[in-house]
Formats: C-alpha cells, structure tokens, sequence
C-alpha cells in the first residue's frame, strides 16, 4: 500500500515538472530589433535633424545617458555624445559628432540597422544599401559655405520648408515652388524660372548679406530668412514718412548665421551676425543706451546693451566682450565689442552678436530694418 502511495505521489510529481516547464517563460532575450539608422550626422557640426536627434537621444539614454528626449540638439545632447565616445566606445579623441554607418553609430546601436526612407523618392521606397554620409557639405550651388551648411540645419531644424526642391539658378523648379518664391518676391506668379527670378533672388540674398547666387535651397538660409522677412513686412507698422529714421548696421561686415524664429523648439528672438576678432558693434539710431548683463546656469544675453529709441522701439546687443555705452548715444557710435558671453550655443560660431528690435516690447524681425524696407519713428534726442 505504502509503495503503490509512492508511486502515485511520484507519478504526479512529474505531471508537475511537465506542466511547470511548459508555462515557464523563455528567458532568453528574442533579437533585438533592428535600429532606424540616421538620416544625416548628429552632434558637433551635423545637421541634427529633429528625427535623428531624437533616435540618438533614446539610444545614449540606453547607455546611461539621462536626456530629455525631445529631438532639440543642444549642448547637454553633445556632452553625452563625447561622453559616450569616450567611456562606451573608448575613443581616444571623441570629436562629439555621430555620423550615418560610421564607428560611433555602429558602437551606439551594436551595428543592428535598418536602412532609412530616402525622402527623395516618394517616401515609399528604401535604399536596401544605404550609403554612409558623413559629408555636411551642401550641394554645388548652395547658398552657404560647408561649415555654415551644417549650422543652418541645425537651426533650421524645426520649421518644416514649404518647398518640394531647391529653386532658382541650377534648382530643381518645380512650377508650384517657382510660383511661391514669385509671390515673396513680388514677382508675376508664371510658375517658370527665368532671369527675372534668380536676379530677384540674388537681390534679396544681397541684402541679407548671403552669398548671392540665385539659387534658394528648400532648407536653407535664404528660404527661411525670406520667409521670416516677407512676415515681418506685414506684421511691422509703417511709420510716417516725415522724421523717419533708416537705422544702420550694427555690425559692418558681419554676415548672418542664424534667422530670427523658431530655432531648435523655442523662438530665437532676433538675428545672429559674425564678424570674428574683436569688431566693433554700433549704436543703429540715435537713444539712450543701458548696460545689463544675464549670466546663469541657462546662460543668457551675457554682457549687452539696450538702446532706448522712443516711441516704444528698442534695440538689443548681446553676448558682447565688452559694453561701453551709457546714456545718450548717437547713430554709428559705438557701444561695445562682439563677443561670446552668456550662453550662445556656440559651436560654429562662439563669438557672434545676438542683434534684437522690439516693439513695445515685442521681438520683431530685424531684417526688414536692416534693408531699409522699414523705419524708426522719430528717434530720442540728448
């Protein structure tokens, strides 16, 4: 009796073991999905495309970084790149930059990648073969320089362009997007690329002070400073005409490298101007002039100066090396040096001159301005 109470006990011991070790999870880890690759490089000098950023965000978090992982590429996001380099990776020199197939993407995803939509073919079809790209050079006949193509991405990265492809001399010209750029232009909307166009564009790209060839790219320094200044054109009051004022320049030769506008999820509120070295930054109308500072952990303007035109108009220097003026100042005196204090996101461009208009106190678009399509009311006088 005993033996045949053994053998059931045993009996249903096995059931037991059969039955837990059919319900038991596979601990064993599936393969990990594969990875979108990036579209373009990430970091220092890349284009740093919101989508990209984003990608490269939630991988270094996986690796121990703690970003807020909003697709904004910024100087925490470039510190936990070097930092993966340098202790993940083991780079000897981390350069801060994470390029499409390269050693530091590789390192970063465990070289499990899927190849990226190509945006130029419908949408719909992927490259089975990507080529790495770790060339931010933009293409012949682009309207920057290699280095400020790859700060204009960066800066541009948040506004969506309202063109399908590039237009002007050597562009692509779709009718659709030829007829846009008419329309900003004041032109006759004939939705065809002719001398009158790209000698429009090269006008308006003088008067920003971009290399003037006739070509706007769909992302791009011209696209978005024209956009902006066709705005601003509209959202600017005219002043009478009688006592108006056309302000100067407040950095002679200083060449934009950054628009006014969304910038990187926040509101840039003015226009950034470099010169390099230690030029001078002048007063652009007569007005009484302050000296303030803003430093911070955030950063800030830095050392800069606020010049009180009356009728409710103020101008705004920033990140100066050093400011000067107080009290009454007149039209082309100077009032500080371009510098890079406070906080300027200064990769490409570490000295620069953060330039602001405000209206009753609201940032508007300098350039209209700065080309003379608008004016100041009457200014103070000592």
């Amino acid at each position: 009796m005993l033996d045949l109470f053994k053998e059931q006990i045993m009996s249903l011991y096995e059931q037991y073991k059969s039955l837990t070790a059919s319900n038991t999870p596979n601990n064993t880890p599936p393969p990990a999905a594969p990875v979108r690759n990036i579209s373009a490089p990430v970091g220092k000098g890349g284009a740093n495309l919101p989508d990209d950023v984003r990608l490269v965000q939630e991988l270094l978090n996986k690796h121990g970084a703690k970003l807020v992982v909003d697709g904004a590429y910024g100087k925490n996001t470039l510190a936990a790149i070097v930092a993966f380099q340098r202790d993940k990776a083991g780079f000897p020199q981390p350069d801060g930059l994470i390029s499409p197939g390269k050693k530091t993407w590789q390192a970063l995803t465990g070289g499990s990648v899927t190849p990226t939509p190509n945006p130029n073919n419908g949408g719909g079809n992927v490259n089975p073969n990507p080529t790495p790209n770790n060339n931010t050079t933009p293409p012949k006949g682009s309207n920057v320089s290699p280095t400020r193509g790859a700060e204009i991405a960066d800066k541009t990265s948040d506004v969506a362009s309202p063109l399908t492809g590039s237009v002007g001399e050597g562009g692509v010209n779709n009718a659709a997007d030829v007829k846009l750029i008419q329309e900003l232009l004041g032109l006759p909307q004939t939705g065809k690329n002719d001398t009158a166009l790209t000698d429009a564009i090269k006008k308006f790209q003088s008067t920003i002070g971009l290399k003037a060839d006739g070509k706007i790219d769909a992302i791009g320094h011209t696209m978005r400073y024209l956009s902006a200044y066709q705005k601003a054109l509209n959202d600017i009051p005219d002043v009478p005409e009688a006592g108006a004022v056309k302000i100067l320049h407040p950095l002679p030769g200083g060449r934009p490298t950054s628009p006014f506008g969304k910038r990187m999820g926040r509101m840039h509120r003015g226009v950034d101007l470099a010169k390099g070295g230690s030029a001078a930054v002048l007063a652009i109308a007569d007005g009484v002039a302050s000296v303030k500072s803003q430093f911070g952990e955030n950063g800030g303007g830095g050392n800069y100066v606020v010049i009180d035109h009356g009728g409710g108009y103020q101008s705004l220097y920033m990140h100066l090396a050093s400011a000067s003026a107080t009290g009454f100042v007149t039209a082309g005196q100077k009032i500080g040096v371009e510098g890079g204090t406070g906080y300027t996101g200064g990769k490409l461009y570490p000295i620069h001159l953060h330039f602001e208009i405000r209206i009753n106190g609201t940032p508007v678009d300098p350039w209209p301005f700065l080309s003379g399509a608008k004016k100041f009311p009457p200014t103070r006088k000592a």
